[in-house]
Parts: structure tokens; C-alpha cells; sequence
């Protein structure tokens, strides 16, 4: 009830319209661009370095829906090219391809071409690091800056094919491509998650429980922020030091902007997070319950049973009204008796007074 009210009245008044559209910040349409991802809180003493910004872009570039037909057509023509090439090889083809590539189809007006992905391949302009951002209304955190605080807000999961993914965020980052277009990127630490690997992951009842101790994907830190869902870690003393037990939070009161949108607009599905109840974080099964409710006093309480009960139950409105007049007037009536009976008993006494 109270994400309804909260809801229809964000709808009416619009308390955070302003902060939707920026006058003067260009308008994208891109799945990688979100207005819903807000950095906060700009590092100065953090840099990336070369390599790391370029395993940045190229993560940009596979979560790009529209780039996929591009990668995919480059991919068959390496391999044809350079049977024996390496994974590295043809990213870093790609990429160095990529904006010839787009300028060859602007000059010949191929319907292929598409502007903001020529934006794309042009390698970012600039990189800024930020210790917090907000997604969908969810605040995530540093985990240096979490390590000062009594709250966790630096837990961060994702899916990716049959793989769910557990790690910590370090860090916020922002590429700012060309004509100013963000794309804002988590970098986290990975915990082994690898289920055929020994001492990653346990399964416990219901429960999944991580080794922070181990690590995964060290040279490809990055995710989109839009993928990220938030999680909690909780000590697991059963496993040991260094195993937490994964805590999926059910965020209470967090809506998408978007939804309030006044327009006809569509929004695409990963950037909508309408408001609903949901259910409890950790539902820990109980095989067995024993309450001990200690001597219950029993009661025996008589039932009477209603003579009238079986009787027709309609009947007229004003034999009702007949019935209780007639009941008023028996009982004024009898009372009337009970005076004249009391002056009548008076009189006789008053009478045998005389006498006497």
C-alpha cells in the first residue's frame, strides 16, 4: 500500500522531473547510455592505466546491443584472415578496425551505419573514477568507503549466461566518449564462483555461500552498471574464515524515473524497475518446528441451541414496529398497574385506621 501511494504521488507531482533531462545533455539512444545511473562522489588519486581503459571499452563494446552484428561479422572474417589468432588478437583488430569501418559506411550510405556507434569506436576521451553511484534508485558504494560504515553497499552481483557472478565493488567509473557520451562501468573484485572448482562456492540449504578469499577474472574487472544487482555478505561461521553467506536484499521503495514519464515514450526493460512488493531476502527451510506452549487450560463453554433458529426469517417490516409498540405499551402498561395496585393497597390501610 505504501508503494502505491509513494508511486501515484511521484506520478502527479513529479518531484524529481528536473533531474530526468538535462537541458543541455544530448539525448541518446543506446543500450549502453542510462540517465537512471548517476556517479557520485569524483577520486582524484585513482587512474586507470592504458590497458585497463582498453578492457573497458572493449567491455562497453560487447554489452552493446547494437555492436553485435558488427562483432560477429569481424569475428568470421579474422578467422578467416588469421585462423590461428588469438582472442586478443581479434579484439584489438576489432577495435583498431572498427572506426574505418564506420566511416566507410557513412561515405557510401549504407543503412549499417549508425552514429552513436561510430561515437562508440572512437575510443574514449576521457575517464573519470567515482567512489558511489545510484542505479534504479539502488545506491552502491566503494569498498573503501563501505569499510567506514556501520551499512555494506559495495556487494555486487550478475548473471551472465548459466553463471551467477559475486564480487565487491572498488570502483566507479565513467567514459566519456565523444560529444559527451557516458558510459559508467563498475570495477570489482570477483570472488571464484567456478562450481567445478574445489573451496569457491557452497550450497547449503537454500544458502550460497562465497569465498572471499579466492578470486576470478582479475584481467576483466568491469560490468556495466545497468547489469549490476546489489547484495549483502554475512559471515558463515559453519564454513569458515573468509566464507560469507550471500544475502539478496529486497529493495523497499525504489522506482525507475522512467515509469514516471508523462509521454507515450518506451523504455527499454533493463532500465524500468517498477515499484512491488517483494518477497523476504533468505527464506531458510524448516524441516521440523516444535512449540512448547506449557499447560493450556481447557474451558467448557455451554452452547444453547436457538428454538427460533430453524423459523422463517422474512417477515414485515412493520410487524415489527406493531410488536415492539405493543411490547412499550405492555410494559408502561404494567407498570401503570403496579401503581394502581400500590394506591388500591393504600386506600385499605388508610381505611383500616379508621376502623381501628
Amino acid at each position: 500500500m505504501h508503494e502505491c501511494v509513494t508511486f501515484i504521488n511521484n506520478y502527479l507531482h513529479a518531484p524529481n522531473a528536473s533531474d530526468e533531462v538535462i537541458p543541455d545533455s544530448p539525448q541518446w539512444n543506446i543500450s549502453v547510455v542510462s540517465h537512471l545511473v548517476k556517479p557520485k562522489g569524483c577520486v582524484r588519486n585513482i587512474r586507470l592505466s592504458k590497458q585497463q581503459i582498453t578492457t573497458a571499452h572493449w567491455c562497453v563494446m560487447i554489452n552493446c546491443t547494437e555492436t553485435e552484428w558488427y562483432i560477429e561479422t569481424h569475428r568470421q572474417q579474422f578467422a578467416k584472415i588469421a585462423p590461428h589468432g588469438t582472442d586478443a588478437d581479434r579484439v584489438a583488430s576489432f577495435l583498431d578496425h572498427l572506426p574505418r569501418w564506420m566511416l566507410h559506411l557513412l561515405q557510401i550510405h549504407d543503412p549499417k551505419y549508425n552514429r552513436e556507434i561510430q561515437i562508440l569506436a572512437s575510443q574514449p576521451m576521457m575517464c573519470t573514477i567515482f567512489s558511489q553511484c545510484e542505479v534504479n534508485g539502488v545506491k552502491f558504494v566503494t569498498e573503501h568507503r563501505d569499510r567506514i560504515r556501520k551499512t555494506q553497499n559495495s556487494g555486487v552481483t550478475c548473471m551472465a549466461g548459466d553463471l551467477t557472478y559475486y564480487g565487491i565493488l572498488q570502483s566507479v567509473v565513467q567514459l566519456t566518449y565523444a560529444e559527451r557520451m557516458p558510459v559508467v562501468l563498475f570495477k570489482c573484485k570477483w570472488y571464484n564462483t567456478d562450481p567445478t572448482v574445489p573451496g569457491s562456492v557452497q550450497y547449503n540449504r537454500g544458502l550460497t555461500s562465497v569465498n572471499t578469499n579466492s578470486s576470478w577474472y582479475d584481467d576483466f574487472p568491469f560490468i556495466l552498471a545497468t547489469t549490476a544487482t546489489q547484495v549483502f555478505y554475512i559471515d558463515d561461521p559453519l564454513a569458515g574464515e573468509g566464507w560469507k553467506v550471500v544475502n539478496h536484499m529486497a529493495h523497499r521503495g525504489t522506482f525507475s524515473e522512467a515509469t514516471l514519464a508523462k509521454d507515450d515514450m518506451t523504455t527499454p526493460l533493463y532500465e524500468v524497475d517498477e515499484p512491488y512488493q517483494e518477497p523476504d531476502a533468505i527464506c531458510l527451510p524448516i524441516s521440523e518446528l516444535f512449540i512448547n506452549l506449557g499447560p493450556v487450560p481447557f474451558v467448557n463453554i455451554p452452547v444453547y441451541e436457538n428454538e427460533d433458529e430453524d423459523e422463517d426469517d422474512d417477515y414485515d417490516e412493520d410487524e415489527d414496529s406493531d410488536d415492539a409498540e405493543g411490547f412499550n405499551n405492555d410494559l408502561y402498561s404494567s407498570d401503570e398497574d403496579e401503581d394502581d395496585e400500590d394506591d388500591d393497597d393504600d386506600d385499605d390501610d388508610d381505611d383500616d385506621d379508621d376502623s381501628d
